[in-house]
């Protein structure tokens, strides 16, 4: 109850004024962090993992996007809508191609902005399924029926020369197994250079470094990328990515929380 008021808090006290209010604005005010894992998107990605109890080339895919259904008529000021994703991940390496694990989630963001600074409170909901052909291929894995409610506050920064910097911390509000520790904590950074061919490019490098309670305070997510993006000049957040990725922690496919992981990998991701 107390980390849920203390980040209502934080919020509110970044709160823009009210104003006008439009349906379905045309871009979001909180930017997607680009090295989150678990960030909506649509995209694939090959990984080839170095440390992993199971498949070691797999292919990522994830189905999802950030949807504002109504914000400020101006589009700088506040937001509210809906992210939804399903984060998927298949063994290339067997007949079939098999489905590891699928990961499920559905949010309801709040957006603000003022001046450099944006902000985006969430209650959101992740669960997570082990795919039936890994189950009858590893019959020694035990399924874990994770899922929780969680709510989580970011802090963003826009500094000069296309950097910014982003934080925040979330708790579980409902959890299953319910021995589950609730914190997390998130921090990064993202670099956007220069436009270049015909200004139809730009490079992009980001790195995003996360903390759960439930690991280890001693222990941190690593999510690393960097490659080209694809750019509307007029629509910040439409573009296309292809980057190189780095991950480094506890596996972030929900089923295999509790396993220690790197990967390198090539990805594509498009946001709307």
């Amino acid at each position: 109850m107390k980390t849920r008021i203390i980040l209502s808090l934080s919020l509110l006290a970044f709160a823009p004024p009210a104003s006008a209010a439009e349906a379905f604005p045309r871009t979001l005010i909180f930017q997607p962090l680009a090295a989150d894992p678990r960030w909506p998107a649509f995209s694939g990605a090959m990984q080839h993992y170095y440390r992993r109890p199971q498949s070691t080339l797999l292919w990522a895919a994830t189905f999802g996007e950030s949807f504002p259904f109504v914000g400020s008529r101006d589009g700088e000021r506040w937001q509210f809508g809906l992210q939804a994703a399903v984060f998927t991940i298949w063994d290339v390496q067997t007949q079939s191609e098999d489905m590891i694990n699928a990961d499920f989630l559905v949010g309801f963001p709040y957006s603000w902005r003022r001046g450099r600074w944006s902000g985006m409170f969430r209650l959101f909901h992740i669960s997570s399924h082990l795919g039936d052909e890994f189950i009858l291929s590893h019959k020694s894995v035990a399924r874990v029926n994770l899922s929780y409610e969680a709510l989580d506050a970011k802090l963003s920064y826009d500094f000069d020369h296309g950097l910014r910097a982003y934080g925040g911390a979330g708790s579980m509000i409902r959890k299953y197994p319910p021995e589950i520790k609730p914190l997390f904590f998130q921090l990064g950074g993202e670099w956007t250079g220069p436009l270049f061919a015909r200004a139809l490019l730009r490079p992009i490098a980001a790195a995003d470094l996360q903390k759960h309670q439930q690991n280890g305070w001693e222990a941190t997510g690593v999510s690393a990328r960097a490659g080209v993006q694809l750019q509307n000049l007029m629509l910040r957040t439409r573009c296309l990515q292809l980057l190189l990725e780095y991950y480094r922690g506890h596996d972030p496919n929900g089923q295999f929380f509790q396993d220690t992981v790197e990967e390198v990998g090539l990805g594509l991701h498009a946001y709307f």
